[in-house]
């Protein structure tokens, strides 16, 4: 498919200045259960508004609350997690393969992993086990632990998740980082285990697809025995199958112990990169801490780039476009630790904006509701009140309150002690602060289309599932363009936004695949309307004009290169077809030759194939399309939807024998519908 990289963002971008001040609005908070330390994020009662869980680790329970859209929540059920769980780390995701959300609640220092079952409506059924036989180091201790990574890691359409667990039951001894493999039904098996060696721990773990290749990699944050000033980052390149394979490392500017490691495009170059949180000392007197960005080259190996420095540690990263810029901004959590070296007195954020580079700029702060301590390594964000902006929630304790690890016992400290102290802290809240900022888009940089048309063609008709391509400006802020990636596919379900950029095609969402600022590809949905509909796209709240598009049963288009050569393949070595004289690496068809071509629109499938997932096996044609080459019928071996993928037709035919030589035309026909004249197809003689 052609794709259009606009320039007219790039110019605006440059004239424009974005705020670079923060303005977060009060907190309001909502009452929960024992030492809230965990959220996570997602739409639990299907109704198209975020909602939060926060998981309560003393209290063995997480508490639901649902979002109405404007910034406000409704408490919701309170899901008492069994066993006398330490919910110390909580994710919304499918699970169990039904299409509703789920939550993974892994239990810190203990033995068990639950998926709480989403039903829909925003209850949850009864807790789903796994008892793993071994200890999730999970959460804070001296350092904090946060390794809990969900991707589908085997690729087998279930998700799985990683850990960082150990046979011992005391803190310090036989580390591994294990990865359990779903079931599809909310259990989970044991998978790889990657020893990590005896002087390493690792405590910040990240999945991403660093290679381009489709597979979850994962980056893994090694702090190194007692005396190490540094810290190790591996990259684990996934082979599949969910096994790993070592594919580079490098080192950091100190230990990654008070912070964490996120993973973002922070220079905007479709590569995954790595900001890391560390620090240098290990007294409360000689700690330095910083932030530091490692830019991904997408082989596995990155470089350094910007580095700043903190006064205190950096207890949380959180990366996101909070001003509505495209940028990735930096929120941060600085802890101050009092003479113990180990408790926490104090907790203060900040924000960075990001330059678009990789560089970020001076930290503004974020004043918090008075007297509650947030936890420090718990925040979630999400656009709660539908503006296009990124707001912030996180639990917090009461401020008299404090997790005090100073009195864990020294030597060997037993997993049953961290969890007693878990279990000393009182009730707390969830508090949610919204966005008080307003992005600065001038009525003239609102999105506008300018066409909506066939997506291989580029003429007008669109059809039911078929590739769409809007063309016009201010589409999208991501500049340079991007398609979705892997990990925005779950479970074969294609994205309905990508970077803030939503379209619906007669009020209904359709399927993104690719966003510039003048260019958007994307699956029509399924509808069973035809003439005139309207189409939208919403940038990152701004929403712009409806435009109608011709839908129609049919809307058969072959895809083109070179202005108006058709897009085949020679089977069975796939060789595209050419004009070898005007096209270097083509090869020329030639009679009898079985060519592959590729289309869409070519109408419904039998059995049916719903829009907005992958097709999995093959769907033939319901209505059987025929095909001329030169004016002359030529025989078609198959018409099948391309497994893998979503919309894509492989038309196979065989040119007879009698077939002209030259560019010649070629169409195809589906229930008396002509795809657009004016595309060749080169054939050579004998």
């Amino acid at each position: 498919m052609g794709r259009v990289k606009g320039i007219l963002f790039l110019l605006w971008w440059c004239a424009f200045a974005w705020p670079q001040s923060f303005n977060f609005n009060a907190g309001v908070a909502y009452g929960v259960q024992d030492n809230p330390v965990a959220t996570a994020t997602a739409d639990f009662n299907a109704d198209g508004k975020l909602d939060l869980a926060v998981a309560n680790a003393a209290s063995s329970s997480v508490a639901i609350f649902l979002g109405k859209g404007d910034g406000t929540f409704t408490a919701g059920s309170t899901v008492a997690v069994p066993g006398g769980c330490v919910a110390d780390n909580v994710t919304a995701a499918d699970f169990t393969g039904d299409g509703k959300i789920d939550l993974l609640v892994v239990c810190g220092f203990q033995t068990s992993v639950w998926v709480l079952p989403g039903m829909g409506m925003g209850q949850f059924g009864t807790p789903i086990a796994t008892n793993t036989g071994i200890t999730a180091v999970e959460g804070y201790i001296d350092i904090n632990f946060s390794t809990v990574a969900v991707a589908d890691f085997n690729r087998d359409g279930k998700l799985d998740f990683t850990t960082v667990t150990t046979s011992s039951s005391t803190y310090g001894t036989n580390f591994t980082l294990d990865v359990f493999l779903g079931n599809g039904d909310g259990a989970f098996h044991q998978g790889a285990q990657i020893d990590l060696g005896e002087t390493s721990l690792a405590n910040a773990v990240v999945s991403a697809d660093f290679d381009g290749d489709g597979i979850p990699d994962l980056a893994v944050g090694l702090v190194a025995a007692k005396g190490s000033t540094n810290s190790t980052v591996i990259v684990l390149r996934g082979a599949g199958g969910g096994a790993f394979q070592q594919a580079g490392q490098f080192e950091t500017q100190g230990l990654v112990q008070l912070g964490n490691m996120i993973v973002a495009d922070v220079n905007r170059d479709g590569k995954p990169d790595l900001v890391i949180a560390s620090a240098t000392g290990v007294t409360v007197n000689n700690l330095q801490a910083n932030i530091t960005t490692y830019l991904g080259n997408g082989d596995f190996t990155f470089r350094q780039s910007a580095s700043e420095f903190e006064s205190n540690g950096i207890g949380e990263l959180v990366a996101g476009n909070f001003r509505g810029t495209g940028t990735i901004d930096l929120l941060e959590e600085l802890i101050t630790l009092s003479s113990s070296d180990l408790a926490v007195s104090s907790i203060r954020m900040t924000m960075r904006a990001g330059n678009g580079d990789g560089t970020f700029q001076s930290p503004s702060p974020i004043s918090l509701p008075a007297g509650l301590s947030p936890w420090w390594f718990a925040m979630a964000v999400g656009d709660w009140n539908g503006d296009g902006l990124l707001d912030l929630a996180f639990p917090a304790s009461p401020s008299s309150a404090s997790f005090d690890s100073s009195n864990f016992t020294t030597g060997k400290l037993a997993f049953s002690e961290i969890v007693a102290t878990y279990d000393e802290m009182p009730p707390g809240d969830l508090v949610v602060m919204l966005n008080g900022l307003t992005p600065p888009l001038a009525p003239s940089m609102l999105p506008t289309i300018t066409s909506v048309v066939n997506g291989a063609s580029f003429q007008p008709g669109i059809q039911s599932g078929s590739w769409v391509t809007i063309q016009g400006t201010n589409l999208a802020n991501t500049n340079p363009g991007r398609t979705w990636r892997a990990d925005e596919i779950v479970n074969g379900n294609l994205p309905t936004a990508l970077d803030g950029v939503s379209v619906t095609i007669d009020g209904k969402p359709a399927f993104v695949e690719y966003i510039s600022p003048g260019q958007i590809n994307v699956q029509a949905p399924a509808d069973s309307a035809t003439g005139p509909v309207n189409v939208v796209v919403t940038n990152n709240g701004q929403v712009s004009s409806a435009v109608p598009a011709q839908l129609q049963t049919y809307a058969p288009a072959f895809f083109v290169y070179g202005g108006n050569s058709v897009v085949a393949s020679h089977y069975p070595d796939y060789a595209l077809i050419g004009n070898p004289a005007a096209v270097a690496g083509t090869v020329a068809a030639k009679p009898g030759d079985v060519l592959i071509l590729w289309a869409t629109g070519l109408g419904p499938t039998s059995p049916a194939t719903p829009a907005g997932v992958t097709v999995s096996g093959t769907a033939a044609d319901a209505t059987s399309p025929s095909t001329t080459v030169g004016g002359v019928q030529v025989p078609i071996l198959g018409a099948v939807l391309t497994p893998g993928d979503a919309g894509l037709y492989q038309v196979a035919i065989q040119l007879p024998a009698s077939i002209p030589s030259g560019s010649l035309a070629i169409q195809v026909s589906v229930a008396g519908v002509l795809s657009p004249a004016g595309v060749v197809l080169f054939v050579a003689g004998q």
